[in-house]
Protein backbone atom coordinates (compact mmCIF):
# COMPACT_ATOMS: atom_id res chain seq x y z
CA UNK A 1 0.00 0.00 0.00
CA UNK A 2 2.77 2.53 0.36
CA UNK A 3 4.46 1.86 -2.86
CA UNK A 4 1.01 2.64 -4.55
CA UNK A 5 0.84 5.82 -2.83
CA UNK A 6 4.56 6.41 -3.56
CA UNK A 7 3.71 5.58 -6.97
CA UNK A 8 0.42 7.47 -6.99
CA UNK A 9 2.44 10.94 -5.45
CA UNK A 10 5.40 10.54 -8.53
CA UNK A 11 2.27 9.93 -11.28
CA UNK A 12 0.50 13.00 -10.01
CA UNK A 13 3.78 15.37 -9.27
CA UNK A 14 5.00 14.50 -12.77
CA UNK A 15 1.38 15.24 -14.55
CA UNK A 16 1.47 18.61 -12.83
CA UNK A 17 4.81 19.08 -14.09
CA UNK A 18 3.43 18.54 -17.56
CA UNK A 19 0.29 20.50 -17.22
CA UNK A 20 2.80 23.48 -16.53
CA UNK A 21 5.01 23.02 -19.12
CA UNK A 22 2.03 22.74 -21.19
CA UNK A 23 0.92 26.29 -20.08
CA UNK A 24 3.93 27.51 -20.70
CA UNK A 25 4.55 26.07 -24.17
CA UNK A 26 1.15 27.89 -25.18
CA UNK A 27 2.02 31.12 -23.40
CA UNK A 28 5.16 30.99 -25.26
CA UNK A 29 3.10 30.00 -28.80
CA UNK A 30 0.64 32.85 -28.26
CA UNK A 31 3.38 35.19 -27.56
CA UNK A 32 4.72 34.12 -30.59
CA UNK A 33 1.50 34.51 -32.72
CA UNK A 34 0.58 38.14 -31.39
CA UNK A 35 4.48 39.13 -32.39
CA UNK A 36 4.02 37.74 -35.72
CA UNK A 37 0.91 39.07 -36.08
CA UNK A 38 2.13 42.57 -34.67
CA UNK A 39 4.98 42.05 -37.48
CA UNK A 40 2.31 41.57 -40.20
CA UNK A 41 0.28 44.82 -39.34
CA UNK A 42 2.71 46.78 -39.61
CA UNK A 43 3.61 45.83 -43.10
CA UNK A 44 0.30 45.77 -44.02
CA UNK A 45 -0.17 49.46 -42.72
CA UNK A 46 3.39 50.13 -44.90
CA UNK A 47 1.18 48.89 -48.11
CA UNK A 48 -1.86 50.72 -47.07
CA UNK A 49 0.56 53.85 -46.63
CA UNK A 50 1.19 54.25 -49.92
CA UNK A 51 2.73 58.09 -50.07
CA UNK A 52 4.89 57.22 -46.98
CA UNK A 53 3.80 59.59 -45.20
CA UNK A 54 3.06 57.46 -41.72
CA UNK A 55 -0.53 57.61 -42.01
CA UNK A 56 -3.53 56.25 -44.24
CA UNK A 57 -6.00 58.63 -45.53
CA UNK A 58 -9.85 57.20 -46.79
CA UNK A 59 -8.81 57.66 -49.91
CA UNK A 60 -5.61 55.53 -49.77
CA UNK A 61 -7.91 53.04 -47.62
CA UNK A 62 -10.73 53.03 -50.77
CA UNK A 63 -7.45 52.34 -53.75
CA UNK A 64 -6.40 49.51 -51.52
CA UNK A 65 -9.91 48.03 -51.12
CA UNK A 66 -11.70 48.31 -54.58
CA UNK A 67 -8.12 45.65 -55.62
CA UNK A 68 -9.79 42.17 -54.44
CA UNK A 69 -6.97 40.42 -54.05
CA UNK A 70 -5.11 43.44 -51.62
CA UNK A 71 -8.94 43.47 -49.83
CA UNK A 72 -8.54 39.96 -48.79
CA UNK A 73 -5.47 41.00 -46.39
CA UNK A 74 -8.10 42.13 -44.02
CA UNK A 75 -10.61 39.17 -44.30
CA UNK A 76 -7.57 37.22 -43.60
CA UNK A 77 -7.27 39.38 -40.34
CA UNK A 78 -10.92 38.21 -39.91
CA UNK A 79 -11.60 42.03 -39.98
CA UNK A 80 -14.71 43.14 -42.59
CA UNK A 81 -13.64 45.40 -45.00
CA UNK A 82 -16.77 45.53 -47.00
CA UNK A 83 -17.36 49.22 -46.12
CA UNK A 84 -14.13 51.32 -46.68
CA UNK A 85 -15.91 54.28 -45.29
CA UNK A 86 -17.15 52.64 -42.17
CA UNK A 87 -13.99 50.57 -41.40
CA UNK A 88 -11.87 54.07 -41.97
CA UNK A 89 -14.20 55.82 -39.22
CA UNK A 90 -13.78 52.81 -36.94
CA UNK A 91 -9.97 52.90 -37.18
CA UNK A 92 -9.80 56.49 -37.24
CA UNK A 93 -10.29 56.90 -33.04
CA UNK A 94 -8.88 60.20 -32.61
CA UNK A 95 -11.24 61.56 -35.89
CA UNK A 96 -8.20 63.00 -37.63
CA UNK A 97 -9.02 61.84 -40.91
CA UNK A 98 -5.85 59.68 -40.65
CA UNK A 99 -5.21 56.51 -39.25
CA UNK A 100 -1.77 56.15 -37.70
CA UNK A 101 -0.04 52.60 -37.46
CA UNK A 102 -1.22 52.63 -33.21
CA UNK A 103 -5.13 53.21 -34.32
CA UNK A 104 -4.90 50.51 -37.43
CA UNK A 105 -3.20 48.17 -35.26
CA UNK A 106 -4.80 48.53 -32.03
CA UNK A 107 -8.28 48.72 -34.39
CA UNK A 108 -7.69 45.91 -36.08
CA UNK A 109 -7.34 43.72 -33.16
CA UNK A 110 -10.23 45.20 -31.52
CA UNK A 111 -12.33 44.50 -34.52
CA UNK A 112 -10.81 40.93 -35.25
Amino acid sequence: LCFLNILTGVFVSDAMDMTQASREFQKQREAERRQYLCQCLISFFRDLDMDNSGTVTLQELEHYLSDPDLAATFYALDVDASDARTLFHLLDVDKSQEIDIEEFGVGCMTLK
